[in-house]
C-alpha cells in the first residue's frame, strides 16, 4: 500500500484540498446552503447528496485521491478489526445506511449505521433537530426513525463488503412505535436485529441510551433489566465484537451498578480485555486483565478503555473526576495526550495497569433503590449465566480459580483437573494464548501481594506467609521478579 504521507506531491495536494474544502464549507456551504434551511431540511438534503454522489464513480475517485489521507501511524487493530485510521462517524446520523460510499472515499476509518430496529420505525413527530447556537451544538429528537433492520443490515453488509478501507458496523435498538410492549418484548426486539446482524458487519453496537422514545429506555434503569437483556443476547452466536452505547444521564451509583453487570457479561462485551473492580475504605480500583492473549494490541485496548471511562464519568458528573491512572508500559513520547485525556497524575512503569478513584464519589443517594430485590435479581441473573455453560474465557476462569485458591499448593495438573481438562490440554490452550501456567500464577500472586500491602497494610512476613512461601527471602526474590521492585517499595506503588 502507498501512503499519502510518504509521497510529497500527494501529501501537498491533500493538504491544499483539505484547506480549500474547509474554507468552502465554512464560508459558502454552511451559511448559504445549510444554515439558511431548517435543521430537518438540511439533514435530508445532506442524505440526498450522499445518495446521489455515490453513483458518480469519477467524483468518488477524485474524493479519494484528494481528501483521503493515509499514514501507517494511523492504522490500528482493535478487537481483531483493522482500522485505516481512528476517525469515524457514530450512529445517529446515517440511520438507513445511505452514506458509506461517500464516507469511505473521503477517508473515514469507520462508520456505525443506525440505530436500526426490528421493525420499520417512523420515529417521533417532527421537527427532529433543534440548533443550539449558544452551545455550538444540536439537540436530536429523532426517536430511532429508520427503515428497519431487515432493510438496513443488508445495506450495511453490502457497504462493508465493498468498502475500500472503511469498516462498517451497525447499531441496534428497540423499536419505537405503538406496538412497543413489556420488557420481554423489548428483549426479543433486540434479539431479532442481533440475529440479522450476526456476521454481516465489522462490529455490533447495542444501543441502550435512547430515552426519547415511547417506552423510554428501560434497559438502563436497573442492572437486573440490563442483565436480562444480555443473557438473551449472549445466546446468539456471532463472530464480530459487541459494543454497548451507555447512557450519560446516570448518577455514579447507578452507573457503577450497570458497569458491574457489564463486567459480569465480559465474555460477551469485553472478550479481549476484562475489567476487574475492587473497593476498599478509601478508593474504587479498576484494573484490566488480558482475557485471550491479545499481545501487542493490549496497550491500545487498555488506553482506549481508560480514556472512554474517564470521558464517560466526566459527562455523568458534569466535571472532571480525580481519576488516577497507572500503566505498566514505559512513558511514551506523546505523554501530553495522556495529560489531556486522563489528567496529569498519570504514572508509567507501574507494576499494574490500574485506575483509582476516591470512594466518596460513589457515595451519592440512589432514589428508588431496592437493595434486597436487586440482590435477588442479581443472583438469578448469575444463575442464568451459569446455565448457559459459559461466562468467561479461559484466562478469566483460570485467574478466578487461582485467586480463590491462592493459599493452596497450586500445580498445573490439579488446576487443569479443576477446570475440567487434562494438564496437556490446559498447557496447549495457554500456549495458544501466548502464555503459560507459571506466568498466570505469578500474576495472581502479584495482584494478591499488592492488595495485601496497599489495602490490608500487611508487612513482608505476613504477605509471604499468606502466599505460602517458606521464607521471606524467597518471597522477596519472587516479588522483585513479578514487579521489578522490592517489597519495601510496595506502599508507594500506587502513589501517583
Amino acid at each position: 500500500m502507498t501512503y499519502v504521507s510518504e509521497n510529497f506531491w500527494h501529501d501537498a495536494v491533500n493538504k491544499a484540498t483539505t484547506d480549500l474544502f474547509t474554507f468552502g464549507y465554512k464560508h459558502i456551504i454552511k451559511p448559504h446552503f445549510i444554515f439558511n434551511q431548517t435543521p430537518d431540511v438540511a439533514h435530508s438534503q445532506m442524505i440526498d447528496f450522499c445518495k446521489v454522489t455515490r453513483n458518480i464513480p469519477p467524483l468518488m475517485w477524485l474524493c479519494r485521491e484528494m481528501l483521503d489521507y493515509t499514514d501507517p501511524i494511523l492504522e490500528t487493530n482493535v478487537m481483531g478489526v483493522d482500522f485505516a485510521n481512528p476517525f469515524g462517524l457514530s450512529a445517529g446520523l446515517d440511520k438507513d445506511c445511505e452514506m458509506p460510499v461517500l464516507l469511505d472515499n473521503v477517508g473515514f476509518g469507520f462508520e456505525t449505521v443506525g440505530s436500526t430496529t426490528s421493525r420499520p420505525c417512523p420515529g417521533n413527530p417532527r421537527p427532529w433537530f433543534h440548533r443550539l447556537p449558544e452551545y455550538d451544538s444540536m439537540m436530536v429528537h429523532v426517536g430511532l426513525a429508520n427503515e428497519g433492520s431487515a432493510v438496513v443490515i443488508p445495506r450495511a453488509e453490502n457497504a462493508w463488503t465493498k468498502a475500500k478501507s472503511m469498516q462498517v458496523s451497525v447499531s441496534i435498538a428497540r423499536t419505537n412505535d405503538s406496538k412497543t410492549g413489556d420488557l420481554d418484548e423489548g428483549i426479543e426486539d433486540y434479539c431479532i436485529s442481533m440475529r440479522r446482524a450476526a456476521g454481516r458487519t465489522a462490529m455490533v453496537e447495542v444501543n441502550i441510551s435512547c430515552p426519547n422514545t415511547m417506552a423510554g429506555e428501560p434497559f438502563n434503569q436497573s442492572p437486573e433489566a440490563l442483565d436480562k437483556l444480555f443473557t438473551e443476547l449472549d445466546k446468539i452466536d456471532r463472530p464480530q465484537p459487541t459494543l454497548v452505547k451507555m447512557p450519560l444521564n446516570k448518577t455514579w451509583p447507578e452507573f457503577k451498578d450497570l458497569l458491574d453487570v457489564l463486567a459480569e457479561q465480559r465474555a460477551l462485551l469485553s472478550p479481549l480485555l476484562s475489567p476487574r473492580l475492587l473497593l476498599d475504605e478509601q478508593y474504587l480500583y479498576l484494573y484490566w486483565l488480558d482475557s485471550c492473549g491479545i499481545g501487542a494490541q493490549r496497550r491500545f485496548l487498555l488506553e482506549a478503555s481508560c480514556t472512554a471511562l474517564v470521558a464517560m464519568s466526566r459527562w455523568l458528573a458534569g466535571h472532571a473526576l480525580p481519576w488516577q491512572c497507572s500503566f505498566s508500559h514505559a512513558q511514551p513520547r506523546y505523554v501530553e495526550q495522556y495529560w489531556v485525556h486522563l489528567g496529569e497524575t498519570v504514572r508509567f512503569d507501574a507494576p499494574l495497569d490500574l485506575m483509582r478513584l476516591p470512594r466518596e464519589y460513589l457515595h451519592q443517594p440512589w432514589p428508588g433503590a431496592a437493595l434486597t430485590a436487586g440482590r435477588a435479581a442479581q443472583q438469578q441473573g448469575l444463575a442464568q449465566l451459569d446455565a448457559l455453560g459459559f461466562r468467561a474465557g479461559l484466562l478469566d476462569r483460570l485467574y478466578s480459580y487461582l485467586l480463590a485458591h491462592i493459599r493452596e499448593p497450586l500445580q498445573l495438573e490439579g488446576v487443569a483437573l479443576a477446570l475440567g481438562m487434562s494438564a496437556s490440554t490446559l498447557k496447549r490452550k495457554l500456549q495458544k494464548h501466548d502464555t503459560h501456567f507459571q506466568e498466570q500464577l505469578d500474576q495472581a500472586r502479584k495482584h494478591v501481594a499488592l492488595y495485601l500491602y496497599q489495602v490490608r497494610g500487611y508487612g513482608n512476613e505476613e504477605v509471604a506467609a499468606y502466599l505460602q512461601f517458606n521464607d521471606t527471602t524467597n518471597f522477596r526474590r519472587s516479588f522483585k521478579r513479578w514487579t521489578g521492585l522490592v517489597p519495601s517499595q510496595a506502599r508507594q506503588m500506587f502513589g501517583l
